[in-house]
């Protein structure tokens, strides 16, 4: 027969066990309702539209796009490889956006002046791919009057290990101004740069384009 005291110690144990199991629901399904209530459109048809016009007039890439929506948070995917002609998402991944001077942050002002570290909203151009200080890179000329200090600024498209391959409830590494991917997105996004007879484009807004 068991004593009263070692009943007690059994019942804690079990309530301890419990309430572990219960915290480790409670915080899964926390994040899952968190990505769930993030999870809003990148794009919308007019961006499409607009992008595959500038890229016609412009004689570039008008097959394939880039779109970086910063209004969306930075542990969600927004950055999206659209095929401009069935108007599909081919890739989407996480995206860095520049800190700014003001330390962390998930809403940091936009800019396009020299050491500001802010991501700057416009259409890019990507450019050569060369190897960088963070492996392979591509250099991005700003084509907008919003990002025109854009190649003086060493704002290029690149990876890094902090950036996550999927989604997550926090907020992700932050950069000096570079839309900054994980390694592995950067090569399957590579495939369609280093493919392309023509330049892809890159446009990075900030805009509320409502829910999925």
């Amino acid at each position: 027969m068991l004593t009263m005291k070692a009943k007690i110690i059994i019942f804690c144990f079990l309530m301890f066990f419990i309430a572990l199991g219960l915290f480790a629901w409670q915080k899964e399904f926390i994040n899952k309702s968190y990505l769930v209530a993030k999870e809003k459109k990148g794009y919308k048809k007019s961006h499409i539209d607009s992008l595959r016009k500038f890229a016609k007039i412009n004689n570039y890439n008008t097959h394939y796009g880039f779109f970086l929506n910063l209004k969306m948070h930075s542990g969600s995917n927004r950055l999206f490889l659209v095929n401009l002609d069935s108007q599909k998402i081919v890739h989407s991944s996480l995206c860095c956006h520049g800190r700014g001077q003001f330390g962390f942050s998930e809403n940091p002002p936009l800019s396009n002046v020299i050491g500001s570290n802010c991501s700057s909203d416009g259409i890019y151009k990507i450019g050569y791919k060369y190897d960088g200080a963070f492996g392979t890179a591509y250099k991005l000329y700003g084509l907008s009057k919003s990002n025109s200090n854009a190649f003086k600024r060493y704002v290029v498209f690149h990876a890094h290990d902090c950036v996550p391959e999927a989604p997550v409830a926090t907020s992700i590494c932050q950069s000096e101004g570079c839309p900054t991917v994980s390694p592995n997105m950067l090569l399957k996004y590579s495939s369609y740069i280093d493919n392309s007879q023509k330049p892809i484009l890159l446009w990075v807004y900030k805009e509320d384009c409502g829910n999925l």
